[in-house]
């Protein structure tokens, strides 16, 4: 393993640390799914926080994605076919087989919502039709109706899918433009560049779409191509600035500081301007700490960001018709509950990873598809 940030900076390999960011953030949305399923109840500190943990993902994919682009030596529309492939074909396998669990687990959590009166169990896949589907299916290009930039009126509710973690999929294929954008603009001209990035700030603030701007800023003047006192001074910065955001509260509801938080674009998300802010905070905190990175690069962190994307992916049905089963054969802890799906979540992960994520990341790098040298967008 490359533990060397120098190292891992100038030749763009896939950096420890940040895959095992990945990998415990994966978990936190796992275990936030477990807890607003089966303890609607319970206090949510921001160290389980998902909506926080979903902030921290697309400011990593900021990051990582520059590196990646910025050594691309191919079509720019190459690399959004590329982007689409490494996405959606996941994306797309994951909602099928959520729908085959949900018709075998949905009647016993159908039950178990109307005993219980919990809303997220009665809201998930509400709907089975066809048009219901199709609709839900379109959700993950287009957005849900409580999370998308667009407000069409034929878009279901997120709660309502039978793949909730799927509505981050379209900022994700957004942002990778708007990254693709941003680079391209920097290799033209500086003055170009700082153009498209004050224009994308004010558009979409720091919410979303704008986290991947954060994220690209942070791969420009990354801590680890600085000195000791820079890290040093950057992480304080970052830790105080977490800090004084948690202690505002995460709902912390503010008009003015909302409007400017989120940019020109108003639109409904589960992640507010706080999680956001707080979501780029934690992500220059671990570049800039080197403490935390080598706790990161342990085996078992990194090997759950080897399956980050498979796991954010297929635990959603597993943790909501599995956790109903469960929890009408009278184990009703979360935490029980939670342990019980990850065990079922893993080797699930490792099977989607070796039949459809790999296999889609070796497809967008088909040469004859993408004609390009660059690393993996992975």
């Amino acid at each position: 393993m490359i533990s060397n940030p120098e190292t891992l900076e100038k030749h763009g390999a896939r950096i420890p640390y940040l895959d095992g960011l990945r990998g415990i953030a994966a978990i936190i949305v796992m275990y936030f799914h477990c807890i607003l399923a089966f303890s609607p109840n319970h206090p949510i500190a921001w160290y389980i926080d998902g909506q926080l943990m979903v902030a921290v993902f697309f400011v990593m994919s900021g990051y990582v994605l520059t590196d990646a682009y910025s050594r691309a030596t191919d079509h720019p529309a190459n690399r959004i076919a590329s982007r689409i492939i490494r996405l959606y074909a996941p994306a797309i396998s994951a909602f099928f087989l959520a729908t085959i669990i949900d018709f075998l687990a949905n009647p016993i959590s159908r039950t178990l919502a109307k005993k219980t009166g919990w809303h997220l169990l009665g809201a998930w896949s509400n709907h089975p039709s066809l048009a219901i589907r199709v609709s839900d299916l379109a959700g993950t290009f287009v957005g849900y109706k409580d999370s998308g930039l667009l407000h069409l009126s034929t878009l279901i509710p997120l709660d309502s899918s039978v793949c909730v973690p799927l509505w981050t999929i379209s900022y994700e294929l957004l942002g990778s433009i708007l990254i693709i954008t941003l680079t391209q603009a920097l290799k033209r001209s500086y003055p170009t560049w700082i153009a498209v990035v004050i224009s994308g700030v004010l558009v979409f603030g720091i919410r979303e779409i704008g986290l991947f701007i954060i994220g690209h800023l942070l791969r420009q003047w990354s801590p680890q191509r600085r000195g000791a006192r820079y890290r040093t001074i950057a992480s304080c910065s970052a830790l105080l600035g977490f800090v004084a955001i948690n202690h505002l509260g995460w709902d912390f509801h503010q008009a003015r500081l909302d409007a400017t938080l989120s940019g020109l674009l108003n639109h409904p998300s589960p992640v507010n301007a706080l999680k956001s802010a707080g979501g780029a905070l934690i992500v220059a905190f671990v570049l800039a700490f080197r403490p935390i990175q080598a706790a990161l690069e342990s085996r078992p962190a990194t090997f759950l960001g080897g399956l980050s994307f498979p796991i954010y992916l297929v635990h959603w049905p597993i943790v909501v018709g599995a956790g109903s089963i469960m929890y009408a054969q009278g184990h009703k802890n979360p935490n029980t509950i939670f342990l019980c799906s990850l065990v079922i979540v893993i080797p699930y992960a490792l099977l989607f990873s070796a039949l459809i994520d790999k296999p889609a990341i070796r497809i967008s790098r088909t040469p004859l598809v993408l004609q390009r040298r660059s690393q993996s967008l992975a």
